[in-house]
């Protein structure tokens, strides 16, 4: 039962930065190239959300 709940709220974590990737980048990086940076976030965030969909499954 707590591996499910941990894993929700990672999907949860993984979702958010998956779609707000640009805002956060601009709020909490400066770096160079924006573009790359949110790709960057996006796929940690899919990567994310994978692990927490995976946890909640067992």
């Amino acid at each position: 039962m707590v591996l499910k709940i941990f894993g929700a709220l990672l999907a949860l974590c993984g979702a958010f930065v998956l779609f707000d990737a640009r805002r956060l980048v601009k709020t909490y990086f400066d770096y160079g190239e924006e573009n790359n940076a949110t790709t960057g976030m996006k796929v940690l965030g899919f990567f994310v959300l994978a692990v927490g969909g995976v946890l909640m499954i067992f």
